[in-house]
């Protein structure tokens, strides 16, 4: 269901069926269906957008893939590269660079499928593209990938497109020539490498950058102005097992290419780029770590698969393929509606907490929806033990005009909780302390009947 093109139907395994929770009856593929629905969700998001939802800054897709196990024999379950059995799927989303982030699009693909397949990228572009409101598609975006997505169909496709990318580039024996005919960086000389910035702009101790400029790419097919970054660093304790290529001094190398113009480090985002560094360097160089560390923020798409798999994605329910394909459309769908809701209503630890906490503090909070006075009122409980940080200093539901004519009370609101909860145990046990004080109260002044009134 999830993309643009026909996408060819697993085959139905024998045991396909063995689990329960199976649909009557298979829906068929609709890509336009599916096409529609991000065209009306991007008409949604343009409205969010409008509300202050929108992300500042140059826009950032990110694009990576994630394993889903299957406890049982479902259909387009097969073998995972990490010997696991079940779905890969692809997935894009919106960094919203406040710990957050949209989700755009997403494709269900068996447990055996390619990690670098283009096709596949390509369909995940095309609706992720499309689930952005109009206005925001002919602005600057960028477009992040680990390694898998370099391959030669889908960066060619993203210059057609007019869209930056930044994308993992495997270290293969013509790079690392490239690399080891570069000098290592001395003490006093720091012309062929620049020091590497994390992400508030100060240096970052053992790391350095440079542009592999020796490297030809457009030769090899890659597009115009291709630049290839190069990032030496000393490798942590736990990553010596995942170290292909290192130099004669031990340190390991990341590559990445891109086709970004050099930014101005004085208008850079803090948290994702680099600020003018203190010493007297070129503007070339400041930007090639401004650059790095830009590609570096592609590690929080990890937070949103984590956050997606917590949102209903870790097991999918169905034996069907397809239903198990509506199934990850809508759990995209509702991390999307929640990034909105944490972006225009909520502020605080609740504008960036994850779903677990959002389910218990929030989602969970006993509340009531009252009209009075031709307006809305949402009453939650008062003894909800974050109930002064769900209204805020603002209405709640009538901030930046989400819902007119509405407010939000500490009024006494549903009453007893099934259970206490943390910071309102006391109040808790005083209330049942009080009510079994009265239950005694009743039964000592109630007259007592004399046997002969009994009988």
């Amino acid at each position: 269901m999830s993309s643009t093109t026909s996408r060819a139907r697993p085959t139905e395994s024998a045991g396909s069926a063995s689990c329960s929770g199976a649909l009557p009856s298979s829906p068929q593929r609709r890509p336009q269906g599916v096409a529609g629905l991000w065209s009306a969700l991007a008409r949604v998001r343009e409205r969010a957008w409008a509300l202050g939802a929108e992300p500042a800054g140059p826009l950032r897709i990110d694009l990576d893939a994630t394993l889903v196990d299957a406890h049982c024999d479902k259909q387009g379950a097969a073998g995972t590269f990490k010997h696991g059995f079940g779905f890969h799927p692809l997935l894009a989303w919106l960094d919203r660079s406040d710990g957050t982030g949209e989700a755009l699009a997403g494709i269900l693909r068996p447990g055996n499928a390619s990690s670098n397949t283009a096709q596949d990228h390509l369909d995940v572009l095309a609706m992720a593209l499309l689930a952005l409101p109009k206005a925001a598609r002919s602005g600057p975006i960028l477009v992040r990938a680990d390694t898998a997505g370099a391959t030669h169909a889908f960066v060619n496709d993203l210059a057609r497109r007019k869209l930056w990318f930044s994308i993992g580039f495997p270290i293969q024996p013509e790079v690392q020539a490239a690399i080891l005919a570069v000098p290592a960086p001395a003490d006093a000389d720091d012309a062929d490498w620049t020091p590497a910035l994390d992400p508030h702009g100060r240096s970052r101790p053992g790391a350095w950058v440079r542009e592999l400029s020796t490297l030809d790419l457009p030769s090899l097919g890659w597009p115009a102005r291709t630049r290839v970054i190069c990032r030496r660093e000393r490798p942590h304790p736990g990553a010596a097992h995942k170290i292909s290529f290192t130099d004669h001094t031990g340190h390991r190398f990341r590559v990445f290419i891109t086709n970004q113009p050099d930014p101005s480090p004085a208008t850079l985002d803090a948290r994702h780029h680099a600020q003018r560094p203190a010493q007297t360097a070129a503007r070339a160089t400041s930007a090639t770590a401004a650059l790095e560390v830009g590609h570096r923020a592609h590690a929080r798409v990890e937070d949103r698969i984590r956050c997606a798999k917590a949102s209903g994605l870790a097991n999918l329910p169905f034996s069907d393929f397809d239903a198990n394909d509506v199934w990850l459309t809508l759990v995209l769908v509702a991390q999307t509606l929640v990034a909105w809701v944490q972006a225009l209503l909520l502020d605080g630890e609740l504008a960036r907490a994850e779903p677990k906490t959002l389910r218990y503090r929030l989602w969970h909070a006993a509340a009531r929806l009252a009209r009075h006075a031709r307006g809305v009122i949402l009453r939650f409980d008062h003894d909800w033990p974050w109930a002064p940080a769900l209204p805020g200093h603002d209405s709640l539901l009538s901030r930046r005009g989400a819902w007119p004519s509405a407010r939000a009370d500490l009024l006494p609101g549903p009453r007893a909780l099934s259970r206490p909860h943390r910071g309102s145990r006391r109040a808790w046990q005083d209330r049942r302390a009080d009510t079994a004080r009265q239950s005694r109260k009743r039964r000592q002044t109630r007259p007592r009947r004399s046997h002969h009134m009994a009988s």
